[in-house]
């Protein structure tokens, strides 16, 4: 190397840290500086470690770290590798400054001279190569499960044609008879629940037939096996007392009866108490039934087994009984039937607005016109009940009565139903219809100055109060069955006497205050 290159070679040396002596660069070397620089990036890119060749993929400068060259300002090719002691990358350029009037950039000392003890291979220049990142496909899942909710005129076959399951495997299905009997009696709203391997057949299928049953079928090589499944069921029998302040369901409330328990205990003594009209602040009623939990979560209760309600001082106790024969209904003490061939009342829970009056002054016509029914205040639209068993003798929209039901109950018996705004689905003259069983909807049609039902009772074309008239029971207990009858009677009523004892000696232990009596 002649003097002009090395004392090139010093300047640039002197500039990254190669050299010992201090060099300044005056501006008349410039381009004989920077031809020495070229010459040093190409005499290091010979001696480069191969292990230095392994490069982060997006290699970045960091800024602040002392140990680390700063970069130049430079265009590029360069020449790259990493310190060794900050793995961060350098570049060394090869090409023109940007700017020739100021002194190139200084590294901290002793930094180049360490990398220069560990430059020892050279660099072998490779073209670089892209790796494609493969992501790992996800597992099809051995199985998915399929929920479908039943419609309005779905059966069965429908379903299992538009899922395009095979016909054949339903006909295996249907002949287990707990399949057949569970499957041919879906109602909408609930929801069948098929599970499905990944071609697309059926390995399963899962049914809630009610809260306490569920249907099971299993599919393997195309044979189905059935379960029914029931749930763990455990009944308690709970007491419950309530003193009436303002309404039968205001008392249930407060004393935590379940809703179902009140509305049940309304039907059974419905036949006897008017709920609308005879209900009196400081009636009692006590209750035991079945309290159930399912699975140990507290489900909808179960049977009332004995009541007694208090009504203006009149005592009325009914008790479930089933028959030798599976017959259950609910009975007095005493064997006679708490269900009448009437029920009281065409309309649940509503108030009586006007009373049977044979010289009642007519609000329309303001005359003296007999009133000849009961008339129910209530909201348009509320439903109307046959008080009993009968056959529609008319549905048809009469003068001053607007649209009208009359049923036949028997050759003794007839009702009417007035002012109504519309007709349940199916009534029509000569139709059968069940005690209880919806037959039309509270209106104002014809004559009348508000929403309400005109109610009328007649015994043999006679006019009676429906709220006085002596009603027909349904049959007793069988003679037969009478002694096993009253032995569960005495049973139960001991219970509820019990029950009832141990609620007075509760509230006697804790008596109200003067204030809380108030109250």
């Amino acid at each position: 190397m002649n003097t002009l290159n090395r004392r090139f070679y010093k300047h640039a040396a002197k500039d990254y840290g190669l050299g010992r002596s201090k060099v300044a660069a005056p501006i008349r070397h410039t381009r004989k500086w920077l031809l020495g620089v070229g010459l040093l990036a190409l005499a290091s890119g010979l001696i480069l470690d191969t292990s230095l060749t392994h490069l982060p993929a997006t290699p970045s400068l960091v800024e602040n770290d002392a140990n680390a060259l700063q970069p130049l300002k430079i265009n590029q090719p360069a020449i790259e590798f990493l310190s060794p002691e900050s793995d961060t990358l350098v570049t060394i350029a090869t090409q023109t400054l940007v700017d020739i009037n100021t002194p190139p950039q200084k590294t901290p000392e002793g930094v180049g001279a360490a990398l220069a003890s560990n430059l020892t291979a050279p660099v072998v220049s490779k073209p670089a190569v892209t790796v494609p990142v493969v992501t790992p496909a996800k597992p099809i899942p051995s199985k998915r499960a399929v929920n479908v909710a039943i419609k309005r005129g779905d059966t069965v076959a429908k379903i299992f044609e538009k899922q395009g399951f095979d016909a054949t495997l339903l006909h295996d299905i249907m002949d287990n008879k707990s399949a057949r009997s569970a499957l041919t009696k879906i109602h909408p709203g609930q929801t069948l629940k098929f599970t499905i391997n990944p071609t697309n057949e059926l390995i399963g299928l899962e049914y809630n037939i009610n809260e306490l049953e569920r249907l099971v079928i299993d599919v393997k090589n195309g044979q189905a096996k059935a379960n029914l499944v029931k749930r763990d069921v455990e009944e308690l029998l709970t007491f419950a007392k309530a003193t009436i302040d303002d309404s039968l369901f205001m008392a249930s409330e407060r004393e935590g009866i379940d809703h179902n328990i009140t509305l049940e205990l309304a039907r059974i003594f419905g036949w006897d108490i008017d709920f609308a009209l005879d209900i009196h602040r400081g009636d009692t009623f006590s209750v035991i039934y079945e309290d159930r939990y399912i699975d140990g979560q507290r489900s909808t209760p179960g049977d009332i087994i004995a009541a007694e309600f208090v009504n203006q001082g009149k005592v009325y106790r009914a008790i479930r009984y089933e028959s030798p024969t599976g017959q259950v209904d609910y009975y007095t003490p005493e064997g006679h039937s708490m269900r009448k061939a009437f029920i009281r009342t065409p309309v649940e829970f509503a108030r009586v607005s006007s009373k049977f009056n044979p010289h009642r002054r007519h609000p329309i016509l303001h005359t003296i016109r007999a009133h000849k029914g009961v008339d129910y205040a209530a909201a348009t639209g509320t439903p109307v009940r046959a008080t009993s068993d009968g056959v529609i003798a008319a549905a048809n929209t009469q003068k001053g009565y607007g649209k009208v039901i009359e049923i036949q109950h028997g050759k003794n018996y007839s009702t009417l139903y007035a002012h109504l705004n519309g007709y349940a689905k199916g009534i029509t003259k000569g139709t059968t219809v069940k005690q209880g069983q919806i037959i039309g909807y509270v209106g104002m049609t014809g004559m009348a100055t508000g929403p309400h039902l005109h109610y009328e009772f007649r015994v043999n074309g006679v006019h009676k109060d429906p709220l006085t008239v002596e009603l027909p029971n349904s049959d007793p207990i069988h003679a037969k069955h009478k002694p096993q009858f009253l032995a569960h009677v005495s049973d139960v009523l001991e219970q509820l006497s019990n029950y009832q004892n141990v609620e007075l000696a509760q509230v006697s232990d804790n008596p109200l205050t003067p204030a809380e009596q108030d109250a």
